[in-house]
């Protein structure tokens, strides 16, 4: 919080895996939205470099951020946050 004001939003991202190396098999973090944008970058950039040797499907592109959130009017709205969410 920044004068009483939230600063920013996060999301909580649960997972659940069989994977032997990780032991209790469910997740819970939370992320801010430009953990999702460095991801994307990252994958994108991994798919570019032909590190993967399955094809691999397009990526799908993040909600954008609005003009009027740019400069936080309304990005704490439950609307935008919640399409943000899907």
């Amino acid at each position: 919080e920044w004068h009483g004001k939230k600063s920013f939003t996060s999301y909580r991202v649960s997972t659940t895996t069989t994977y032997p190396k990780f032991e209790g098999g469910q997740f819970t973090v939370r992320r801010r939205y430009n953990d999702f944008v460095w991801l994307l970058q990252h994958l994108q950039n991994s798919i570019a470099s032909k590190k993967w040797k399955r094809p691999v499907e397009r990526l799908p592109e993040l909600p954008g951020d609005t003009f009027s959130s740019f400069f936080g009017w309304g990005r704490f709205e439950p609307d935008f946050i919640e399409d943000r969410a899907k």
